[in-house]
């Protein structure tokens, strides 16, 4: 059987939608659907479906912001790829939010992402009237290439203004990293979105992409986890696909699982390494060949919800290896006519002799 599923989750299992800000540039223009605010008109253009920086000037700092308000329970999601090596004058801040749309403001109060400076790394801050003060401290030299270094970025900030920082240095977002977590009050509203950017001699200019910006709402998963399917993989052992990640503890809890009839509970519960959906049961009990039904209860998912007691059906069939004479020819028709009953087909009669089950191929 070929099983293809899509597992989305972080640590808080979260689904996004209401997105304030979406932005994939594949219309090739930043001014429209949302409306981007360039510090100069020379500052950036669209190349390949990709924001990119095109300013030309040495030793300078330059920004682009849209309008978001959304400023807890919220998701930031954006990819950024930097070709060069980050410094002290070369690195780019991705204002989260920000009283004001321009991101260079001396008074600008907000939370921005810092990717690159001194230590190579991605760490979130807090803006308060100018004075920037580093909130999650990121893993030092993780932004490491000089010539391409592709990031997905994720950040969260819950309703009770906790946040979490992740980082994906493959730039697909499948893989995420969690840079830490932090509770932090101080700003609670927003006006603008935007990026930042340092940059010192002219072998960084235009070497600043963007793309799949993202700024969406959290919908907290209230949701029980589904059972997908039931599998024998032998007599003593099943696997069990869920919908969702599942919960390490519940999921390996030998007592939540039952067979009937006549197996019971398994010996061992356990999670597969790689794929958060799925248990791994074995029992002491061999299965016989035949049709099943498992009862599941008390399984959570990441975030708690629990499983009220459901069923899944499977079967178990192992051919049995033949004797002679247990499967007999027993009637050849080779020129069925006149037809009474019969197809107009030669044919021959096979006969199970016995009380096991063959696979006749």
């Amino acid at each position: 059987m070929i099983r293809i599923f899509f597992i989305i989750f972080s640590c808080f299992l979260l689904t996004t939608s209401n997105a304030q800000v979406i932005d994939n540039f594949t219309d090739g223009d930043y001014t429209l659907n949302p409306v981007w605010t360039p510090s100069a008109p020379t500052d950036f253009t669209i190349a390949s479906g990709q924001l990119k920086s095109i300013n030309t000037t040495t030793n300078t700092s330059f920004y682009l912001s849209t309008t978001n308000t959304l400023a807890a329970n919220c998701v930031w999601e954006f990819w950024v790829n930097l070709q060069f090596a980050t410094s002290g004058a070369n690195y780019v801040d991705a204002y989260l939010t920000a009283d004001n749309s321009n991101l260079l403001s001396p008074a600008l109060n907000g939370y921005f992402v810092r990717i690159g400076n001194t230590s190579d790394d991605i760490c979130l801050y807090k803006n308060t009237a100018g004075t920037q003060t580093i909130i999650i401290d990121g893993a030092n030299a993780s932004v490491s290439s000089t010539s391409n270094n592709l990031i997905k970025i994720r950040v969260t900030r819950t309703s009770a203004n906790v946040f979490t920082l992740e980082r994906d240095l493959t730039g697909t977002g499948t893989t995420y990293i969690t840079e830490g977590t932090i509770t932090d009050g101080t700003f609670t509203s927003s006006l603008f979105f935007g990026f930042a950017i340092k940059q010192s001699t002219a072998s960084f200019f235009g070497k600043h992409f963007f793309d799949d910006i993202s700024v969406s709402t959290i919908v907290l998963d209230v949701t029980a986890p589904v059972i997908i399917s039931a599998t024998a993989t032998s007599s003593t052992s099943i696997d069990v696909l869920f919908n969702e990640a599942i919960d390490l503890t519940t999921s390996q809890t030998s007592t939540n699982y039952s067979i009937n009839p006549a197996i019971g509970n398994p010996t061992s519960a356990t999670r597969d390494v790689s794929n958060l959906s799925l248990v791994h049961l074995t029992f002491g009990t061999p299965l016989s060949n035949g049709n099943y039904t498992m009862s599941i209860n008390g399984v959570q998912d990441l975030v708690g919800n629990a499983m009220t007691t459901s069923t899944v059906s499977f079967n178990y069939f192992v051919a049995a290896t033949p004797n002679f004479k247990d499967i007999v020819i027993n009637e050849i028709y080779a020129d069925p006519s006149p037809i009474v009953n019969l197809t107009a087909t030669e044919f021959i009669e096979l006969y199970n002799n016995s009380s096991n089950s063959f696979n006749l191929r």
